[in-house]
C-alpha cells in the first residue's frame, strides 16, 4: 500500500513533532481487527472441533456490516429478527426492561435497529439473508442449513416444546 501523508510527515519531523503519533495504515488496521476477532471468537470454536465461528448480535449498524463484509467477504450473514411485541415480552421476562426509562430506551433502540435493517435490506448479497423468527419452521431450517454449509438439522422443531408468539 502507498504510505499515507501522515507517514511522510512523521518520517520528516520524527521526534520534532509536538506529539509523535502515527495512525496505522487502513490495511494494517483491518488485518489487526480480523486477527483479533478470529482469535477471540474463533479459538473456542476450533478447540471444540468447529471449523467456523459466528456471533449473535442484536444491534447491527450498517458500518458494522460493511466491516464484516470487508474482512470476511466469504462470510454468511443471517439477519434474524423478531416482532417488537415478542422481543419486548422477552426483555420484560428477563428483567432487562424494568422502569419506564428502560422501556423508552427499548423503543428508541428498536426503531433505530429497524431503520438500519431497512437501509441494509436492498443491498443484501447472495451471502446474506433476512428471516423473521416468527417464520422459522422445519422447512426454513432445511433451507438455511445448506446455505450455511451445515448438515441438515437432526431434530424437528415440532419435537421441541416451546411457546411461540403468533405472527401479528
Amino acid at each position: 500500500p502507498t504510505p499515507r501523508r501522515d507517514l511522510h510527515k512523521f518520517r520528516d519531523k520524527n521526534v520534532q513533532m509536538w506529539t509523535s503519533n502515527l495512525l496505522p495504515l487502513e490495511t494494517d488496521l483491518h488485518a489487526g481487527f480480523r486477527a483479533f476477532l478470529e482469535h477471540s471468537l474463533g479459538t473456542a470454536a476450533r478447540v471444540e472441533g468447529y471449523p467456523r465461528w459466528g456471533c449473535k448480535e442484536i444491534d447491527w449498524w450498517t458500518q458494522d456490516v460493511a466491516l464484516i463484509r470487508h474482512l470476511w467477504p466469504e462470510a454468511r450473514i443471517l439477519f434474524l429478527t423478531r416482532c417488537i411485541q415478542a422481543t419486548f415480552k422477552s426483555g420484560c421476562s428477563m428483567g432487562w426492561l424494568k422502569g419506564e426509562h428502560r422501556r423508552e430506551q427499548f423503543v428508541d433502540q428498536w426503531y433505530r435497529m429497524c431503520a438500519n435493517l431497512v437501509a441494509l435490506k436492498p443491498h443484501l448479497s447472495a451471502r446474506e439473508r433476512h428471516i423473521r423468527d416468527e417464520e422459522v419452521n422445519d422447512q426454513v431450517l432445511a433451507e438455511i442449513a445448506p446455505w450455511c454449509d451445515l448438515p441438515p438439522p437432526k431434530v424437528s422443531l415440532e419435537m421441541i416444546q416451546f411457546p411461540r408468539e403468533p405472527v401479528p
